[in-house]
């Protein structure tokens, strides 16, 4: 049952995210909603399930048109973050902790578009208000989470 709330959870991001967000545009960029519910997941459900959602997440956002690195990237966010950082009591400790691996993920994404043929600094122009706005977005995910009751934390 637990599994099913997190794919919802995922889910409703995702929806979210793809209906709503993409009509705030905000430094150029539009605002990110599920690498900051990956995190979350990944830190309450431990890295395996962190992992998956990330994956489902993907496959999601592939579905839907965005780029194929997404596929990699999300499963990397939930894993990560559940194998590094442990759930800490609090809302500001979980965001603090979501920080470096969005940090990490703008990092992969600035080095991989740099590596396609992109000017590195346009490449790192896009990354920091994704970045921004992804951690901005960071208390609607939490509140996802808290519906979803992904509080109640599950290490293997």
């Amino acid at each position: 049952m637990e599994r099913v709330r997190c794919c919802l959870a995922v889910l409703l991001a995702f929806l979210i995210q793809r209906c709503l967000l993409v009509q705030v545009e905000a430094l150029g960029v539009f605002p990110l909603l599920l690498p900051s519910l990956l995190c979350l997941l990944g830190m309450a459900q431990g890295p395996d399930r962190g992992a998956v959602c990330g994956l489902f997440g993907g496959l999601l956002c592939l579905l839907a048109g965005c780029s194929p690195w997404v596929l990699a990237l999300y499963p990397l966010v939930g894993g990560v973050s559940g194998a590094v950082f442990h759930n800490s009591r609090g809302f500001w400790g979980n965001w603090l902790r979501t920080v470096p691996v969005l940090a990490g993920m703008e990092v992969l994404l600035v080095v991989s578009h740099w590596m396609a043929g992109n000017r590195f600094a346009a490449a790192l122009a896009v990354a920091w208000p994704e970045l921004l706005l992804a951690l901005a977005c960071y208390p609607l995910a939490a509140g996802i989470g808290k519906a979803a009751s992904l509080g109640r934390t599950r290490r293997v």
